[in-house]
């Protein structure tokens, strides 16, 4: 794992999205939570009130859905739009429940029977730091890139401009001289995200 992904994991909140009516459920996978340490925040809603703008406001790691209380099939292809890599676990009861799903539906889901939820800590843990890291390393790569842009693009209006310097007026020179500060500062950026080279976001 990359190192500056774990230090991320470990210590940036983790947001569990829980749909379900059961209290019990609830509290079930609180206790999970807690046991396997996650600073979580976790957001318990109803079914019918799940929509892209909460989805939005929440921007959860995962969600868990009670197929019990709320067997809609709605609710999870909505949840699927919203982030088609989004980690989605559908507790439920009933059995081969996974028929009820349409194949496109059905991939990338994670059933689980409810009697086995209490034991299930690893596997939200695993999921939900896969999906954290994955989104991490994005982030990091797009913020790379623009670092790298922006120099690029800075390079050349120095150059531009010191190619006639003799010409330059003293408030021009210290324009450049604060673009020569700033390329400074976006190189020091570059050297510290060169230095931690990308990898595998398995835990």
């Amino acid at each position: 794992m990359q190192a500056s992904a774990l230090v991320y994991c470990k210590k940036s909140p983790k947001r569990v999205l829980l749909v379900s009516e059961d209290e019990h459920l609830k509290e079930e996978i609180e206790g999970i939570l807690s046991q396997i340490k996650l600073p979580e925040i976790i957001n318990r809603q109803g079914g019918t009130r799940i929509d892209n703008s909460v989805l939005v406001e929440l921007n959860p790691h995962m969600v868990i859905i009670d197929y019990d209380s709320f067997p809609d099939v709605s609710l999870i292809k909505r949840v699927k739009q919203f982030d088609p890599e989004l980690p989605v676990v559908v507790v439920h009861t009933a059995e081969k429940i996974s028929t009820v799903f349409s194949p496109e539906i059905k991939k990338g889901l994670r059933f689980m029977a409810r009697d086995t939820v209490r034991f299930s800590g690893q596997i939200f843990y695993k999921s939900i730091h896969s999906y954290a890291i994955k989104n991490f390393q994005e982030q990091r790569e797009n913020t790379q890139q623009k670092i790298e842009g922006n120099i690029q693009g800075l390079s050349e209006i120095k150059s531009f401009w010191m190619a006639d310097s003799h010409q330059i007026s003293s408030s021009y020179r210290e324009v450049l001289a604060e673009l020569e500060s700033t390329l400074s500062y976006l190189q020091m950026l570059k050297e510290e995200f060169d230095t931690i080279k990308p990898s595998s976001p398995e835990a």
